[in-house]
């Protein structure tokens, strides 16, 4: 190599090893002043009851150069790899995850992009210093020999084992979730409708840290495995709203009971008010009915004679009165109307033929018609006087057979 290229490559090997250690320095600062974020992981809770936190302590060959300690960027790590749909893979690049680092502000700006040079000079000065990559890289190939993760190439996806797991667990907390806002809701529209002064500094949320009595636990925790809350609050929730008369078992520490008491006598009152009015609308409705009816099946003398005439056979009652008490009533009086309607027509039909007998037996007795007409015969037509027993053309036709004979 000629002496020229010698120095310039002597310069560039003492820029770089300048350069790699104040990277060095700048690594060794972060190391020291990493602190413990309050880390804002949607998935902490799963990752968890998963018992994957316990791998968090893998060993993996040195330190990477983040901005906070190894648990928390390692607990993003497993958080990325748990919800891979974000970015439409199951298996995630490695590349990908040291992203979501530099998003949240984990990795140091300083060590974002190191050349390969620059890392093995910075290496040559720490053994333990790795680049954001690969330390990224070696805790997913640690998780994979440790069973949790799966690797293909430079790829990791959550062991399917896990991933069942861990579906099962969201499964149970969105439905635990959901309820709890469901019973949030109720518990709001019951506060809603309890006077202020029973109510106090009550809200949804001060409710459900209150102490059971039972356990001395927060209801928070609690009301996983209490199952009859939600129809007692409901049940709860329908006395108020006037839906119902039934007070619930257990109030659940909502102060509610003269809210209850005073619903229940609302409800009460109200049932009354509407029963008197639909009594009344059905009272007047059959009356209607009845006159109505009766004006279709009667004309002027008839309609007023049965308006006006009590009932025998149901106590001397009129027949509106009776049609007004119930559907039943309206039934009586109905059939009271038809009889009354056939008898008033029977009685019109023996009256012309009775006159048509009358007229007849005039021409055929003369004087003694009216004797003849009026006075029984022996034996005949059931002891009653022809002018009696004649009621309709058949009556008639036999007083006609009979007069001839006599």
């Amino acid at each position: 190599m000629r002496l020229r290229e010698r120095l310039d490559a002597n310069a560039a090997a003492k820029r770089l090893a300048s350069i790699a250690r104040r990277k060095i320095e700048a690594y060794d600062r972060t190391r020291r002043s990493a602190g413990e974020q309050k880390l804002r992981i949607k998935d902490l809770a799963a990752l968890r009851a998963l018992g994957v936190r316990e791998h968090l302590a893998l060993e993996i060959g040195g330190t990477g150069c983040f901005t906070v300690r190894s648990e928390t960027w390692r607990l993003v790590v497993l958080a990325t790899i748990l919800r891979p749909r974000l970015y439409h893979h199951r298996f995630l690049a490695t590349d990908h995850i040291v992203s979501r680092l530099v998003e949240v502000g984990y990795v140091h700006s300083d060590f974002v992009k190191l050349t390969k040079d620059l890392a093995d000079a910075m290496r040559h000065l720490d053994p333990e210093f790795l680049t954001p990559w690969e330390a990224i890289h070696r805790f997913l190939q640690a998780l994979t020999k440790a069973g949790l993760t799966e690797q293909q190439h430079l790829s990791f996806a959550l062991n399917t084992r896990l991933a069942d797991r861990w579906r099962e667990w969201e499964g149970t907390r969105q439905k635990k979730t959901q309820r709890r806002n469901s019973i949030s809701s109720v518990v709001s529209h019951i506060l809603d409708r309890i006077p202020a002064e029973d109510r106090a500094s009550m809200t949804v949320e001060s409710w459900w840290q209150m102490t059971e009595t039972g356990n001395g636990r927060p209801r928070e925790q609690t009301f996983g495995t209490d199952t009859s809350i939600d129809n007692d609050l409901e049940e709860l929730l329908d006395v108020l709203l006037q839906r119902s008369s039934t007070s619930p078992r257990d109030l659940h520490g909502l102060p509610a009971a003269r809210a209850i008491e005073e619903a229940i006598s609302r409800k009460t009152e109200t049932e009354a008010k509407a029963n008197a009015k639909r009594a009344a609308e059905e009272a007047n409705g059959g009356r209607q009915s009845m006159i109505r009816r009766a004006e279709q099946t009667l004309d002027g003398p008839d309609l007023a004679d049965f308006l006006r005439t009590p009932l025998a056979d149901q106590g001397g009652i009129l027949p509106l009165d009776l049609a007004e008490r119930n559907f039943a009533g309206l039934r009586l009086a109905e059939e009271a109307l038809s009889k009354f309607a056939q008898s008033r027509h029977a009685e019109r039909v023996a009256t012309e033929w009775r006159s048509k007998l009358d007229s007849e037996a005039r021409e055929l007795f003369g004087d003694r018609a009216a004797r003849i007409v009026r006075q029984s015969v022996d034996d005949k037509l059931d002891g009653r006087p022809p002018l009696i027993y004649c009621r309709d053309e058949r009556t008639f036709r036999v007083l006609q057979w009979i007069a001839q004979t006599v």
